[in-house]
Order: C-alpha cells, then sequence, then structure tokens
C-alpha cells in the first residue's frame, strides 16, 4: 500500500493510488489531495518530519460531524406540525444523548474500521511503535479530519459535507435502526462463512477497469452454498467490498439460507432453556421474551404461580400454573424454545428463520 511521493518540500508515505482509494471510499474528490495527506498525519510524524498535522483539521470536522448529524436528528425524530411549529418525539435531554453517542470516538471508530482507513496514518515511529492506529480516540480524530479537510477543500460546501459524512458514518443508519445496531455486513458475512465451515469470504477484486460509468473498481464474490456469484463495481476496494457483503447477506437471507437458531442453540435444555432463549432473543432470532406471574392458591390454600409467557415475533403465548416462578419460567421457556428450534421457514424479520 505504502510508497514514497515527493511534494515539494515534504515526502508522504502515501502513493497517488491510496488518494484515490481514499477519494472513492469518502466519495468526494479533492482538489487539493494536499488537504486529504494531512487529515492522515499525526502530530508524531509532524513532530518528526515537519510539516502540518491532522489536529487542526480534526477540530473543524469534530463541529461539521456535530452539525450534520443534528440535522439528521431533527428531520427523523421531529417536525412542523399543523401549528407551524417544530415538535419532536424525544426530549432535549434525549436528544443531547443520542447526538453524543452518535458522535463519540467509539462510534466513529468503529466505522472508520469497517471502511479500513486507519490504514493509511502516517504516524512517527513511536505511535508506529504503540500501534497507535488501533487506538479509539485515535481513529475517531481521523474520521473528524477527513470531514474537515473536505469541509476546507469545498469552501465549506453544505452538501459536500452531507454526502461525506453520510458515507463515513451513515447516521441515517443508527438513526432508524438504533446505536448498537451493526451495519458491518463485512463482519456478518464473514461470521457466516465461518460457522457453515467456508473459512474466510474469498474477494476478487479488479482494478482499474473500463467502465462506461466511469467505476474503477469491481468486487466479486462467489457463495458456496449455492455456487452463485456476485459482482459489485465502485470507486474504492473498501465500497465494493462492502456492497458485495451486503448483496450476500441480503441474498442468504432472501432465501432463508442466513439464519438458523439451531445454529446459536445446540443443545436445547431445560435447565438451560431461559437462557438459551434469551440467546435467540440478543442474536435478533425472536423478540423479547416477556414473563408475567400472578400469585395464587391451589385447592388446599398452598401458594403457586400463575404464569405466562408471550413472544410479539414469532407469535408464542404460553400459560401453566406451578409451584415456583423459578420452575414456572424454566418450563416455559423450554417449550417456547422447542417452539422455535422446531420451525425454519423463513418470515419478515430479516433475523428470523420461523413459521
Amino acid at each position: 500500500m505504502y510508497g514514497i511521493v515527493f511534494l515539494e518540500k515534504e515526502v508522504f508515505f502515501m502513493t497517488q493510488e491510496d488518494l484515490t482509494e481514499i477519494e472513492g471510499t469518502i466519495g468526494y474528490r479533492f482538489k487539493n489531495q494536499y488537504l486529504l495527506q494531512q487529515a492522515f498525519v499525526r502530530s508524531s510524524y509532524a513532530y518528526e518530519n515537519g510539516g502540518e498535522d491532522n489536529e487542526k483539521l480534526e477540530f473543524l470536522g469534530d463541529a461539521v460531524v456535530e452539525y450534520v448529524v443534528t440535522k439528521e436528528m431533527a428531520k427523523y425524530c421531529g417536525k412542523v406540525n399543523k401549528d407551524h411549529k417544530y415538535e419532536s418525539r424525544l426530549e432535549e435531554g434525549e436528544l443531547t444523548s443520542l447526538r453524543q453517542k452518535m458522535v463519540e470516538d467509539e462510534t466513529l471508530a468503529k466505522r472508520i474500521d469497517e471502511l479500513g482507513l486507519n490504514d493509511y496514518l502516517i504516524m512517527g515511529q513511536g505511535d508506529i511503535k504503540n500501534h497507535a492506529n488501533q487506538v479509539t480516540k485515535v481513529k475517531g480524530s481521523l474520521l473528524e479530519a477527513i470531514v474537515g479537510a473536505v469541509a476546507i477543500d469545498s469552501g465549506f460546501d453544505q452538501k459536500a459535507e452531507e454526502i461525506v459524512v453520510d458515507n463515513l458514518l451513515n447516521p441515517k443508519f443508527y438513526l432508524e435502526n438504533g446505536i448498537d445496531a451493526n451495519d458491518d455486513y463485512v463482519s456478518e458475512l464473514q461470521s457466516w462463512f465461518q460457522m457453515k465451515g467456508y473459512g474466510l469470504p474469498k474477494y476478487e477484486i479488479e482494478s482499474n477497469i473500463l467502465d462506461p460509468h466511469g467505476y474503477t473498481v469491481m468486487c466479486s464474490l462467489v457463495i458456496p452454498e449455492v455456487n452463485v456469484k456476485l459482482s459489485q463495481l465502485g470507486f474504492s476496494k473498501a465500497k465494493t467490498t462492502m456492497g458485495v457483503a451486503e448483496a450476500a447477506i441480503e441474498f442468504l437471507d432472501k432465501n432463508g439460507l442466513l439464519y438458523n437458531p439451531n445454529d446459536i442453540v445446540k443443545n436445547p435444555s431445560k435447565d438451560n432453556a431461559i437462557s438459551q432463549l434469551n440467546q435467540l432473543y440478543q442474536n435478533g432470532y425472536i423478540s423479547e421474551p416477556l414473563y408475567e406471574a400472578e400469585e395464587g392458591r391451589d385447592d388446599d390454600n398452598n401458594i403457586v404461580w400463575d404464569m405466562k409467557l408471550t413472544i410479539k415475533d414469532p407469535s408464542i403465548a404460553l400459560c401453566g400454573t406451578f409451584q415456583s416462578k423459578k420452575e414456572g419460567k424454566r418450563e416455559l421457556a423450554y417449550k417456547a424454545l422447542m417452539v422455535v428450534l422446531n420451525h425454519r421457514t423463513s418470515v419478515n424479520n430479516p433475523r428470523l428463520l420461523l413459521n
């Protein structure tokens, strides 16, 4: 990946191919590529070799990212009502908390990892020794610096800024699916391949292709189980790889091949039924199991518990009377577990393979 490019008085370890690849990933072509390179220069490198680092660009990008995220939140969470006033379904404190989570270093770093942009960081010897490109704060700062560089290069063009923030952070996805949602289709597909015993996905990358629409990269992948080949055209290896992985996940899901609850719960048992049912919930196969218990008396005036378990998706409702809440919860969980594991047909929930 790395090579030496002489740029007037400075030497940067970044090739023209790297610069073009990054531009394709973020969705913006720089008029001044010096700014793009500066976004990747750590202060440690600048201290050792001279020149500007990315900290001032990070400062600018921080403000731009927060503005774009705030704008998306305003559109998603609220509207102008019939009285011509803006209203939001979230209170001010909730909006502040949500925005904070969306722009915190952990969220930004996750996206940098998914796009592989931290591999391009230009670091000093101390940073290299300490693997600074894997540090959450460093990766979060990198995303902000890239946005800052775009802001300067575009003359603070709002449309350009929004496109880049959308490509880098994807705020709409998190607003629609929750801040903890995962849109890393590459990792998800890798997990599926390994779970099925196929090893790692083998992506075929073809660069510098001749495409009438101007695309420069094509990524292809064969799904072994059905011997289907999927391809994606684009402007960068990272984006096309993510596109192929997303298409593969959608194909597997549509054809009922993606998820199987039996892959999670391999040995169902009554003793572990509560936790096993919860595992299915945590992995998205079912909606949350809800337990209800009401104290009562039997014919001998002993305390008994009328228990109920409901699951919205798939529709399950079980009830019974038990000597203890623990016994009842375990018994109902086991019955629900067996219902779930004995059904394999895909339904509307993209992570649910049940009737």
